[in-house]
């Protein structure tokens, strides 16, 4: 199944901008560290079926689980997670879209507030490949 991106995607509108992508299923577990303005965290994702997973992640103290209901492959074959952030609103005051490019190097997660990008982390040096 291929689709089009909608512009109102956060997900996906910023880094493909109408190119064709490809829901695809969820890779195996991972973990990996990210440095912020808050501090360095470490995101550990679990895979509940080929296409959902939850990632477990503490920021500034606080312990959050978030669902991930996207996985999304572009033309070049990275794959996309995405879903809401759960919990933030003390920590940051709202909720936000987030989409993770765990393939890249160093890896990227950007957070989105109504289709602008709010803020983006990259991975720590420390992750291994």
């Amino acid at each position: 199944m291929t689709a089009r991106v909608p512009a109102s995607d956060p997900l996906l509108a910023s880094k493909f901008d109408s190119i064709t992508t490809m829901r695809t299923t969820v890779p195996h577990a991972f973990r990996m560290s990210f440095d912020s303005v808050d501090g360095p965290y470490e995101i550990i994702f679990q895979p509940i079926d080929d296409w959902d997973g939850i990632i477990d992640i503490s920021i500034s103290g606080m312990s959050m689980r978030w669902d991930v209901v996207s996985a999304v492959k572009d033309e070049d074959g990275s794959v996309f997670l995405g879903g809401m952030t759960s919990g933030t609103e003390e920590l940051w005051g709202d909720v936000y879209w987030f989409s993770l490019d765990f393939e890249n190097i160093p890896p990227v997660i950007d957070y989105w507030g109504n289709c602008v990008l709010w803020r983006q982390d990259k991975g720590a040096a420390s992750n291994s490949r």
